[in-house]
């Protein structure tokens, strides 16, 4: 019996465990060239929709061609979570990776920060 306790103890566990892996998302606010329509931090890719987790809004950032910029980003925290970050042109393609790729990651996720 006490083998049956300790077996499904540990197997709760396990299960709490990874479903609490299953949730963990990055999220990251792009605070230059500003985000879409709002300035907030925890859209993540498991809870919103393609390609940037919100509709289209009214603000928008033009470069010339062959300009150069400096992008800015805010991460609320530390953390080991995964980070994209992609300047798309008007059909919503991408022109400009923003991170840094390892081993065929779609995500940043080596970085403590």
């Amino acid at each position: 019996m006490k083998q049956k306790m300790a077996l499904l103890k540990v197997t709760l566990c396990c299960a709490v465990l990874s479903a609490c892996v299953l949730q963990v998302c990055g999220h990251v606010a792009l605070t230059f060239p500003p985000a879409r329509k709002y300035d907030l931090d925890f859209l993540d890719n498991s809870r919103t929709k393609p390609p940037c987790g919100m509709p289209r809004g009214s603000i928008k950032t033009t470069f010339m061609s062959g300009s150069t910029f400096t992008a800015h980003w805010h991460l609320a925290y530390a953390h080991r979570g995964g980070f994209s970050l992609r300047i798309l042109d008007e059909l919503e393609r991408p022109v400009l990776d923003l991170t840094p790729r390892a081993a065929g990651s779609e995500f940043l996720r080596d970085d403590v920060t």
